[in-house]
């Protein structure tokens, strides 16, 4: 058999019309080969697989769900807020009607109401605004 150096340097025995390797590099190619199709592995890798797609699963629905939780407690909290401004609004337009505040005025400071409308005069002095008072 003659022997031939491929470019890579493994040693190549031509004797017939197929090609023959040596020993080095035909152990390579079996070990390569020897891992990918392990039946022993592709029972650990795909079931790990599996179980670590599922427990992301598990884990995105339970976030989920305590988001919507939380989500639902703010909008309550929302709409007891808004009912509460209401109330509050109620509140503040009867304490400044004029009602309540006339009978605050006469019970707590004395003040009476008069019966009818008073007049108001404005006497001129006879001053005007650009004069001094001189």
């Amino acid at each position: 058999m003659k022997t031939r150096t491929s470019r890579n340097g493994t040693r190549l025995y031509v004797g017939s019309p197929r090609i023959v390797r040596t020993r080095e590099a035909s152990q390579v190619m079996a070990n390569a080969r020897n891992l990918t199709g392990h039946r022993t592995l592709r029972c650990l890798v795909l079931p790990l697989c599996a179980a670590l797609v599922l427990g992301g699963y598990v884990a995105l629905s339970n976030a989920t769900i305590k988001s919507r939780c939380r989500l639902d407690d703010l909008r309550a909290d929302k709409a007891y807020l808004q009912t509460c401004v209401g109330l509050l609004e109620r509140q503040w337009l009867h304490d400044t009607s004029r009602e309540v505040i006339t009978e605050r005025a006469d019970l707590e400071l004395g003040l009476a109401v008069p019966e009818a409308p008073g007049r108001i005069m404005v006497v001129d002095s006879g001053r005007r605004s650009g004069e001094s008072g001189r």
